[in-house]
């Protein structure tokens, strides 16, 4: 049990509550609870209640938080990166904008190469035909994650009961 004891402050008679703890650092309570620790003081108990648990969520709150769940799912997919020729190809946002970039100068120039830094930290000479065959394939692998999404939110949509929803899986 701890106790607890005023803390005078100033001259003014401002106070804070400090609770005692053995074996443990003192702590200054909060304002909140000095009502509650009067009524504590004063010897009264307080009543216990019946704990009542929140209520079960709804149907569509479950499917709500199924569509979240998938959509960060998708995401962490998208991102995974492909193969390319052995090479780790990032799929990032910010790497899709960079060899993006890189096709459309391979689109005006057939001749165009650059050193390219792979995501396991290489660098390789690729040409504008790899640029393009690189973007087709990360194009293919993200689009792949999207149609996984919207069959998953097909399910989700479809669902009559919260065990349904919950037995879907971006694993599945």
């Amino acid at each position: 049990m701890h106790t607890y004891k005023k803390r005078y402050t100033d001259s003014e008679g401002s106070y804070e509550i400090i609770q005692i703890r053995e074996g443990e650092d003192d702590r200054i309570v909060s304002e909140l609870h000095y009502d509650y620790l009067d009524f504590i003081e004063a010897g009264n108990s307080p009543e216990i209640v019946e704990f009542v648990p929140d209520p079960e969520p709804t149907l569509e709150q479950v499917k709500e938080a199924k569509r979240e769940e998938i959509r960060n799912k998708r995401k962490q997919a998208e991102y995974s990166g492909i193969l390319w020729n052995t090479h780790e190809v990032g799929t990032t946002e910010s790497d899709q904008v960079s060899i993006t970039l890189a096709m459309l100068k391979a689109q005006s120039d057939s001749t165009y190469s650059v050193i390219w830094k792979f995501s396991g930290g290489e660098f390789v000479t690729i040409d504008a035909t790899d640029i393009v065959d690189i973007v087709s394939l990360i194009r293919s692998h993200i689009q792949s994650k999207f149609d996984k999404e919207s069959q998953l939110n097909d399910l989700i949509d479809s669902a009559t009961a919260v065990a349904e929803v919950e037995g879907i899986s971006w694993d599945s």
